[in-house]
């Protein structure tokens, strides 16, 4: 996780409402490990397609002798269903996430590969998750899904609307401005206010940005929806003398 939004996090955690929280597309499962470190009270469900990935994570979770953090071995998508990566993504766990996905996912490497040379994995959608883990709900969503945010935040309609969690996705304005567009308008539309952290994710110069979006009922964001309005502005700056000094 990057340094900037890992301080926003850790002044926000405090402020959660009740709910367990969400790390979707965790890699090997280092950031999901740090969230249930810092909320041990709290369930923590990692998702993540790649079965490198979920083997790294899991013994990540089993090596930190954690309790409250689960390891799902899918995908989000809009709906449930069938989805698969190219098995070269599994070249080194904690080195790629949900590249090359068929069929809903928009980054499409190597769409040539033969059925032998792939793997499928279930794809859920969040509002399955909490039905089939029996969660209370979500206070908290990470969503880091290589393109495919906007799909997974559809199947998040009765999340969000019952919950309104605070989510944290991440969108790339350069090489997808068609979904960061997109994903950003979802959210507005369900009267959320979004920070754009100011600092790259990812790598290679992809215009990736970090989101922190709050809902406008939740009293982080109270009655002061000029502050919030400021802040996008100016990149968060609203938590300058609360979480980044």
């Amino acid at each position: 996780m990057e340094p900037l939004l890992a301080k926003i996090l850790l002044y926000l955690i405090p402020h959660l409402h009740t709910g367990a929280v969400l790390d979707a597309g965790c890699n090997d499962g280092t950031d999901t490990v740090w969230l249930g470190t810092l909320m041990p009270n709290r369930t923590i469900v990692g998702i993540e397609p790649i079965r490198t990935n979920v083997a790294a994570a899991r013994a990540r979770v089993a090596a930190n002798s954690i309790n409250n953090v689960r390891i799902l071995h899918g995908g989000l998508n809009a709906t449930s269903g069938v989805s698969s990566y190219g098995i070269h993504a599994e070249n080194g766990a904690g080195t790629r996430s949900q590249t090359g996905l068929l069929p809903n996912y928009q980054r499409r490497e190597r769409v040539d590969l033969t059925y032998a040379q792939r793997r499928q994995f279930n794809v859920t959608t969040v509002d399955a998750i909490v039905d089939s883990l029996g969660l209370p709900g979500f206070a908290l969503l990470h969503l880091d899904l290589e393109g495919n945010e906007h799909n997974a935040l559809k199947g998040t309609s009765r999340t969000l609307a019952r919950d309104a969690p605070v989510v944290v996705v991440e969108t790339s304005y350069r090489i997808r401005p068609r979904e960061h567009a997109h994903v950003l308008a979802h959210l507005k539309a369900l009267k959320y206010v979004c920070c754009t952290v100011p600092e790259d994710c990812g790598c290679c110069g992809y215009g990736c940005r970090n989101h922190v979006c709050v809902h406008m009922d939740n009293p982080i964001v109270g009655d002061r929806p000029r502050v919030w309005n400021t802040a996008l502005r100016a990149g968060c700056s609203w938590l300058s003398t609360r979480a980044l000094t």
